[in-house]
């Protein structure tokens, strides 16, 4: 991967050693290599301290690709930790909340766990990362564009304590927050327990779950539908306007 930096005049030089130490370290740690880069230094007031961009190439192996057309209906929908944290993180952080500063950003490499599940079993349809508009608008998209219905279920959805008490004094979602280190993964039934014990062995997939299942396949417009601990069931939808400026 290659690394582009724009660097605000008078940014801290320590935090600029602590940033590229960290950057390396987490590359080694998922096997990458940074083998490119570019500084440029703008006039104080120009960006917020420090912009850093990156661009990744990879191969794509055709014969573990996962394969979105094979969705159908018991499939069953998995995502790999709690959600909600990155975004709350974020929000804390900018905004000098408080009352989440104990919360820390889920960010870590997940291709290690990701390449286990494809080599290890033959049931993964698909798998994305639930950032912007966070798991709910991401799994309206899916639902939209390969047309098929999931019904998730609201009492088995992983949040941290902690995350749901902000959301609840802040009036957020967990389910539209950004995340950064997690991944929704869509699986034949039948595997289902299998991907569970394999992302369970990961520091990073350890608090994993089934989270709902494919309900219906073919439809026009595909729906996400939630059911709640009393039984009934609403429509969600992709995440209307921004709640933190771009941070993914």
């Amino acid at each position: 991967m290659t690394a582009g930096f724009i660097i605000e005049e008078g940014f801290p030089l320590p935090e600029l050693k602590e940033i590229v130490q960290s950057m390396a370290t987490e590359a080694a740690h998922a096997g990458v290599k940074i083998i490119a880069g570019d500084t440029k230094v703008v006039e104080k007031g120009s960006v917020d301290g420090i912009f850093i961009n990156t661009t990744g190439i990879g191969d794509v192996q055709e014969q573990q690709r996962p394969r979105p057309e094979r969705i159908h209906e018991g499939d069953a929908v998995i995502i790999s930790g709690t959600i909600g944290d990155h975004g709350l993180a974020i929000l804390s952080a900018r905004q000098e909340l408080g009352l989440i500063t104990d919360i820390e950003s889920d960010c870590a490499s997940l291709n290690h766990m990701t390449q286990a599940l494809i080599q290890e079993t033959n049931g993964v349809r698909l798998m994305r990362d639930p950032t912007r508009g966070g798991v709910a608008t991401t799994l309206v998209e899916l639902c939209e564009d390969y047309h098929f219905t999931i019904e998730l279920d609201e009492p088995s959805l992983p949040v941290r304590t902690a995350v749901q008490g902000a959301c609840d004094i802040l009036g957020f979602d967990p389910l539209y927050l950004a995340n950064e280190g997690k991944a929704v993964i869509i699986t034949d039934a039948r595997d289902q327990q299998k991907v569970l014990n394999i992302l369970h062995q990961y520091e990073t997939g350890e608090h994993a779950c089934m989270i709902g299942r494919v309900v219906s396949c073919g439809d026009h417009t595909g729906k996400l539908l939630l059911k709640t601990p009393v039984g009934t069931t609403r429509r969600l939808f992709r995440l209307s306007g921004i709640l933190l400026p771009r941070i993914c």
